[in-house]
């Protein structure tokens, strides 16, 4: 293997073609040939032009092939969220984050190979290239990694060779180019499926732009693609694992013993073994594990968590576990460490300039624990938010599609880094700004908060309930101008006013969407989990629609039993949404979701009443008459009711509620709403009609009325 290949065997950030095709032992000939079509590639000249036959370098590419194995774990959340407990919760995620960036990388080492074959590893999946003839055994420990160190979680891996020309212009780029589009494209009856397969474009008879659609899917992304089709198609048990193979795929399985004492975190498995920091306990070796990892990413009682790693012969890190040949570069390297050492180490330098940092400074605190439950977290939030957690879980929008168009491997891996880079600045940040460090009463402080995952573009976390909604919305703007150089002003939604963050100042080239649970700190996480996820969803459905960055969706969670269903069918009864067809509703008792800069809009609305003290007894009485759900029209009375209690308010609110009405509107020449706090609106049924329908914002500003903090005066 040539020295130019060697690198650090943890790094994430040094995958190198050219290196890769060295440490592949390709000729240089070949090499050269490569670099001279990656250079044609990227080349603006060349954006719209095809790759001709007669091109030096395209046959010498097509005669030679590469290995790219793509992988990962699948029902992630069905592992990590099995266990009602916040620490074995923490240690499933930190068991999948271990094996994900250190225990899949040794793979490549154990093949004799380098990380810099490495394309991508985070977020749960990992993928790289490697010779054509250990590509398959490479899926196959991808596969077998994640059985044997969790024993429980799902995984697939696939493989597949390609020629190093389909590596730069897509698949079957030999047989099948530009040429042969544009003849196939002229058969009607052929279009409508190549519409499918390119994208659909906007104008389907317009050569030039079909060609141009054409040339965006025929690249990396391509290939990309078909490996995630063969993913899934594997996971679902339908073949297309490999070239051609149909291998097995050997999936964990508990027998479920009658006359065994079962898990108490499962509740299915058999136990087997009582830990020794709670002799209530009886857990399986899967719980287990999870629950020795989460105590040993705390640093809990290091002696009873190392005793209990004696107890099941199973090592999250050190001499005897399955990364202890890369134990020399775990300290120079974040993947075993926990999310709070990370955070720490980012407050000391990047960060020291964030409140958060400022208070340790200021009032000398040296030591800062992790908060060992979600009551720690719940403790945090002030007034009648104490003991309310909230869960933001968020993803990237439309990343898939961006991944489609991305021309070269390297392409790929600057863009991975961007996103995870980015979240996890967005993150830092935004617990930073708004968070401070708790104090215990006894003396003692903790870091108020959880992070569960950040990988890519997917994160979730847990916050103090009363910061949930205000970390969220830095948390978008951060990641979306983190990854964004478009500073063109994007279209605006509902709310007129100035906010800040400024989300209006730019368009994202990746959005986010939220979906945030408050809920109180006895609530089952699973439960809160499945639901931010509902919400989640909700709100990608209104970023979908409006093209115009993420959205965020909510829901304050005051007991259980509010919602017995799911998401859809909880808001049509509640609050109207979406009426199943026949039923005349033509008034929905919410404006969720929200685009990122309404959501703003309406923490600042709900910080002005709150500063202009409206009586709650006149919140409460507008909120009342709005949701009378025994008039068949409370649009009228309800706007009636707004008024009169407007004019009968101290000049104060009367200001306030004036500001609302100019604020909450929907673009319109009118400088202010005549029917505050109702908003006018339409849209697309499923058969492509448009209707109008009324919505209000004013239950969304009950909702999170206690859980919106007023502006605190600075301190300086």
């Amino acid at each position: 293997m040539d020295d130019t290949t060697k690198d650090s065997p943890l790094d994430p950030t040094k995958f190198n073609m050219t290196a890769t095709l060295r440490g592949l032992n390709f000729g240089e000939d070949v090499i050269k040939a490569f670099e001279r079509a990656q250079e044609w590639r990227k080349s603006k000249d060349n954006g719209w032009r095809w790759p001709s036959k007669s091109d030096d370098w395209f046959d010498i590419l097509a005669n030679h092939r590469i290995g790219l194995v793509y992988g990962g774990a699948t029902k992630i959340k069905q592992y990590v969220f099995e266990a009602p407990k916040l620490p074995e919760i923490r240690g499933a995620s930190a068991i999948l984050d271990r094996i994900n960036l250190v225990d899949l990388r040794l793979l490549w080492d154990q093949q004799g190979l380098t990380h810099q074959m490495i394309i991508y590893a985070s977020g749960g999946s990992i993928l790289g290239f490697a010779p054509g003839d250990q590509a398959e055994q490479l899926a196959q420990d991808i596969e077998q990694t994640y059985t044997r160190e969790t024993l429980l979680a799902n995984s697939v891996a696939v493989s597949r060779t390609f020629s190093l020309l389909e590596v730069l212009f897509g698949v079957n780029t030999h047989k099948y180019g530009l040429p042969e589009f544009k003849d196939d494209w002229k058969h009607p009856e052929l279009r409508q499926n190549l519409e499918k397969y390119y994208y659909d474009p906007p104008r389907a008879h317009d050569i030039a732009e079909v060609t141009r659609r054409f040339i965006n899917r025929k690249n990396f992304g391509e290939l990309i693609t078909l490996l995630a089709t063969m993913a899934n198609r594997r996971r679902e048990g339908l073949g297309g694992s490999t070239d051609g193979n149909n291998l097995r795929r050997d999936i964990p399985h508990y027998p479920i013993l009658p006359l065994a004492q079962k898990c108490q975190t499962s509740d299915i498995r058999a136990a087997i073994i009582r830990p020794p920091f709670d002799s209530t306990m009886l857990l399986s070796e899967a719980s287990a594990r999870k629950a020795y990892a989460g105590r040993f990413v705390k640093k809990t009682d290091t002696k009873r968590t190392n005793d209990f790693a004696d107890d099941i012969s199973w090592y999250y890190r050190g001499p005897h576990s399955a990364v202890s040949a890369a134990e020399e570069e775990i300290d120079n390297f974040p993947a075993l460490q926990s999310w709070e050492e990370r955070w720490e180490a980012w407050f000391k330098k990047s960060g020291a300039n964030s409140p958060y940092a400022q208070m340790l400074k200021r009032q000398q605190i040296i030591e800062v624990a992790a908060a060992q439950d979600v009551d720690d977290i719940g403790a945090t939030a002030t007034s009648r938010a104490n003991g309310y957690i909230g869960m933001i879980y968020a993803d990237g929008d439309r990343v898939g599609q961006r991944i489609a168009t991305l021309k070269t491997p390297d392409d790929f891996t600057t863009f991975s880094n961007q996103l995870s880079e980015a979240a996890l600045k967005a993150v830092f940040i935004a617990l930073g700004k708004h968070l401070k460090p708790h104090n215990k009463k006894n003396g003692s402080y903790i870091h108020p908060f959880e992070i569960i995952t950040i990988g890519g573009d997917d994160l979730l976390l847990l916050v103090p309930g009363d910061k949930a909604l205000e970390i969220a919305t830095t948390i978008a703007y951060e990641f979306e101008t983190g990854i964004t150089d478009d500073k063109t002003t994007r279209q605006v939604g509902r709310y007129q006013g100035t906010i800040e963050p400024d989300f209006t100042s730019y368009t994202p080239n990746i959005g986010i969407s939220a979906g945030v649970v408050i809920a109180p700190e006895n609530t089952p996480i699973f439960f809160m989990q499945k639901l931010a996820e509902d919400l989640l969803k909700n709100a990608k459905k209104l970023s979908k629609t409006k093209q115009s960055g993420g959205a965020i969706d909510f829901m304050i969670l005051k007991s259980i039993t509010m919602v017995t269903d799911q998401l859809d069918t909880f808001r049509r009864k509640a609050y109207g949404v979406n009426p199943q067809p026949g039923k005349q509703m033509h008034a929905e008792f919410t404006a969720r979701p929200f685009l990122w800069h309404e959501l703003v809009g309406l923490l600042e609305t709900v910080r002005e009443l709150k500063q202009a003290h409206l009586p709650r007894s006149q919140l409460y009485r507008i909120n009342e008459v709005v949701q009378d759900k025994n008039n068949s029209s409370p649009v009228f009375p309800s706007i009636l009711e707004f008024l009169y209690t407007s004019v009968r308010q101290e000049p104060v609110v009367q200001n306030a509620l004036q500001q609302l009405r100019e604020r909450w509107r929907n673009g319109d020449n009118e400088q202010q709403n005549p029917a505050a706090p109702w908003l006018k609106n339409t849209r697309k049924t499923k058969e492509h009609r448009t209707t109008t329908y009324w919505e209000t914002f004013w239950p969304d500003i009950v909702e999170i009325y206690d859980f919106v903090a007023q502006k605190e005066q600075s301190d300086a």
